[in-house]
């Protein structure tokens, strides 16, 4: 290895030489050497493109300028021009090294490796055996190619790469005339572009003002069409898009539809049929049977940031397979209309709100069953992220029989699951009068004396709406309204309104007589915790009392409080009869919500929280669906307070730490053998952002607890579920014991 090496040395040294012996164009002595740096290397725009490199530090004196061509894989080629003052012999010798990626010596010349012409002839050359690549220098050796007939005047001399395999760096080629001067051309170079169209190449050409050579210096790939939005064309019956910057038009052929769908931005960009009928979205039926993708609703009422929607009310939050809106439309005979939803993109993405490109990958829509094809348009998105940038979808000439379906809603497969807000669909027709059959919740509606099926009732309290806590949810129950009216109201719907829960009551057959009505509202759920029904009541009509029926007894949500002075540990408050640690309390299935930490957390001295009861408390409990049951046995039936030490455990990143929880409701159930407590009030301060600790007393005052063995469980709902000490449960009434 050393002799090898001693031996590329002594040829590096001895090519040094002879290249230092060679004078340059124009110097003394008719011999001129062309330079790699100075040839046009073609093609420069392929992939793999030859290259003028610089050559390295340890080789460089032993290149004519210390730049040499590179990567000439098969095709590429290095093109000299010299002008010879006669014509003449010349003898050509070359400069190169070994380019192979291993290094391995080759057999070059008579077709192999290379080729060369001179003026477009090409030369015969002898095979040279091409020296082992090395790792610290280029191996230059020197070709004599031959001699070979210069014209007078410019001479084109081009070298080609034939393999990608076996390749040669070029430093210089060196000609030498037998008589006469030669000198290297210069070139006086220029561009021209010629721009490329949708459908062919553009390029650019450099060509040389004196000698006339020219070469295509880049490629342009052919720019394609840019169709815009298809738009319906009635005359074509189908749809229609032209080329933004040739013209060219193509047409949707599509035997599978009958309706095409498009998007506009704005009302006054499309035309429709004179007669109009608006039907707001949120009084259709809306199925949520895939679930909603974000909230408890799907219905937002407008707050001031939705851009007005029509009705102050639009549908949201349905972009999951299976769900859907359907307008449900009669007509009093049948017709051709046109449609448009008022829709806007919830396709949320980094960069703002993106496209549905197309449409069809993402939203179907039938009429009658027959599918509208959305597959020739996109659903703008735009760089922001807002959801209530309205745009309109039309859909053109379509046909409507007396009774009608219109279906829209999120599509299962393709690009992905999404589904514009909707906010109304208008129809338009040519003078035929339609009919919105609007969706209700509840449509079980009487008028008169309740019948009685049900005995059990609890009255709603009355304050800005009608509110009731119920401890357990009723399947099925009978709300009974008492309702005053000023005058005989033939159509109740006309003069009042009602929800409940967020159900829409149907009042479109019910009337009221002047006076004092029974309203009764059959098979109505009652759930968990808070029950309203909400009333929109004109002058003429005022809602006086609400009361629920069931059919066994409903037991009131547990009230509760903080009562600091049912803090044991905090001095000062009373004794309790029972203390029941959490650590020691049944903890289910539960989960940790932090990974490697667990639910049970011992020695608690880490931050400004006053220490947990017994040293021991229940953290990381925010998993949906974690419970923790105390049980214990009491002597007898007795009246009792229950308190439970709960800390806020709510990370907020502004602050980066601990925030009080105001929403206790929303991350845990609290019940008492079996009945929920109404936590809507109850608010876990923290004293600092680094407390998760500050234990406040949360407390149910009143509770019967029965002989036996008595329940307080807490269930976690959501991010944001409190930290858990101890249990104190406060009687004197009877005996109590921890029990397993």
């Amino acid at each position: 290895m050393k002799l090898k090496f001693l031996t590329c040395l002594v040829l590096a040294a001895a090519v040094a030489l002879s290249v230092t012996a060679l004078p340059a164009c124009g110097s003394r002595g008719s011999q001129c050497v062309l330079e790699a740096e100075n040839a046009v290397l073609e093609p420069e725009y392929d992939e793999d493109i030859a290259e003028v490199t610089r050559a390295n530090s340890r080789s460089e004196y032993i290149t004519g300028g210390g730049k040499f061509a590179g990567k000439m894989y098969a095709g590429s080629t290095a093109t000299w021009f010299f002008t010879a003052d006669r014509q003449t012999e010349c003898r050509i010798r070359a400069a190169v090294a070994n380019a192979d990626p291993l290094g391995y010596a080759f057999t070059a010349g008579e077709g192999r490796v290379f080729t060369v012409s001179l003026n477009g002839d090409a030369v015969d050359i002898p095979e040279f055996v091409i020296d082992e690549g090395t790792q610290y220098c280029d191996n230059w050796q020197i070709l004599d190619l031959g001699t070979f007939t210069a014209k007078a005047g410019v001479n084109t001399l081009v070298y080609t790469a034939l393999s990608d395999g076996e390749r040669l760096n070029i430093d210089y080629v060196a000609v030498t005339p037998e008589r006469g001067q030669v000198k290297e051309h210069s070139h006086f170079w220029k561009n021209s572009v010629y721009p490329a169209t949708c459908t062919d190449e553009g390029y650019s050409r450099r060509y040389c003002d004196d000698c006339g050579y020219s070469y295509v210096s880049d490629l342009i790939s052919p720019l394609g069409h840019i169709y815009g939005n298809f738009h319906y064309s009635d005359e074509l019956l189908m749809m229609v898009s032209q080329c933004e910057r040739c013209g060219d038009a193509i047409t949707a052929n599509a035997p599978d539809s009958d309706y095409f769908g498009e998007v506009f931005y704005d009302e006054d960009e499309f035309s429709v049929r004179p007669d109009e009928l608006v039907f707001e979205a949120e009084e259709a039926y809306v199925c949520t049977a895939g679930g909603l993708n974000n909230g408890d609703t799907y219905i937002k009422e407008d707050d001031g940031s939705c851009n007005s929607p029509s009705g102050g009310k639009l549908v949201e939050n349905i972009s999951k397979a299976g769900n859907y809106i359907l307008f449900n439309i009669e007509a009093e005979r049948p017709c051709t209309a046109d449609l448009v939803f008022r829709m806007s993109n919830t396709l949320y993405s980094a960069d703002g709100i993106a496209g549905l490109d197309p449409m069809g990958d993402y939203v179907y829509c039938t009429v009658n069953g027959v599918q509208v094809d959305f597959t020739f348009v996109s659903f703008p998105g735009f760089d922001e992220h807002s959801y209530f940038e309205w745009r309109y979808v039309v859909i053109k000439n379509v046909r409507l029989q007396e009774s009608n379906r219109i279906e829209i809603g999120p599509k299962d497969g393709g690009r992905g699951i999404t589904m514009p807000n909707a906010d109304v669909l208008k129809v338009y027709t040519d003078g035929v009068e339609l009919r919105a059959v609007k969706h209700y919740d509840i449509n079980g509606v009487t008028c008169g004396e309740y019948s009685g099926r049900y005995s059990e009732y609890l009255d709603f309290e009355s304050s800005d709406g009608f509110v009731l806590y119920a401890g357990v949810p009723v399947n099925s129950a009978d709300y009974v309204l008492t309702v005053q009216a000023e005058e005989d109201i033939p159509v109740a719907a006309g003069e009042l309104a009602l929800d409940v829960n967020g159900s829409t009551v149907n009042l479109e057959g019910i009337s009221l007589k002047r006076g004092v009505n029974i309203v009764v509202l059959e098979g109505v759920p009652v759930e968990l915790l808070e029950n309203v029904v909400a009333a929109e009541c004109s002058q003429k009509v005022k809602v006086l009392s609400v009361r629920v029926y069931t059919g066994q007894p409903l037991p009131p949500a547990c009230e509760s409080a903080i009562v600091p002075s049912n803090d044991y540990l905090g001095g000062g408050g009373r004794q309790p009869s029972l203390i029941y640690e959490a650590e020691d309390a049944d903890l289910g299935d539960s989960v940790s919500s932090r990974e490697g930490v667990e639910l049970i957390e011992r020695y608690i001295y880490e931050n400004t929280g006053a220490s947990a009861s017994g040293n021991g408390a229940i953290g990381n409990f925010a998993v949906a669906g974690n419970t923790i049951t105390w049980r214990f046995s009491s002597s007898g039936a007795a009246e009792a307070d229950i308190t439970v030490m709960l800390a806020s455990a709510y990370f907020d990143a502004d602050v980066n730490g601990n925030v009080a929880t105001h929403d206790l409701q929303d991350k845990i159930i609290l019940r008492i053998n079996g009945v929920a407590a109404d936590l809507g009030g109850i608010v876990l301060e923290v004293d600092s952002v680094a407390n998760y600790y500050c234990w406040q007393a949360v407390t149910v005052s009143g509770i019967t607890l029965k002989e036996g063995i008595n329940t307080v469980t807490i269930e976690a709902l959501a991010y944001g579920a409190p930290n858990m000490d101890v249990l104190y449960v406060y009687s004197r009434d009877a005996l109590l014991a921890a029990a397993a």
